[in-house]
């Protein structure tokens, strides 16, 4: 069973409608029998330097704690990829645990490398 928990960080900074919003997200996921890491789309916005900033849940169905280090994550809009970089999670996420991330896309983290993960918006 899927547990749900923010990044020590996300404690102290999350608003309380942003939690909530989550909570309750979270509460109306139909987990499916899977494996591995799955990201999923929450919302998106943009930072005050034109950066994209996509909010998701980080799942991670594995019976063993994942750390994402160096990691190439896609953003993709109905199969069109709109963004894409490398990313690292500074703590990892337990086993049967999901936790929300802000992934920050700007110029600095882009790459030519194939994605590891996508972040789908459909």
């Amino acid at each position: 069973m899927q547990t749900l928990q923010f990044e020590a960080a996300w404690e102290n900074t999350i608003s309380p409608e942003d939690r909530l919003t989550i909570t309750n997200k979270f509460a109306q996921i139909k987990y499916k029998t899977a494996q591995g890491i799955v990201l999923s789309y929450l919302w998106e916005a943009e930072n005050h330097l034109g950066d994209l900033l996509i909010t998701t849940f980080i799942h991670n169905y594995d019976d063993k704690p994942i750390r994402l280090t160096d990691t190439n994550v896609a953003y993709i809009i109905n199969k069109q990829q709109i963004a894409h970089g490398i990313f690292t999670i500074p703590e990892a996420i337990p086993p049967q645990t999901t936790m929300p991330w802000t992934f920050i896309f700007s110029d600095k983290n882009s790459t030519d490398k194939a994605p590891e993960f996508f972040i789908k918006h459909e």
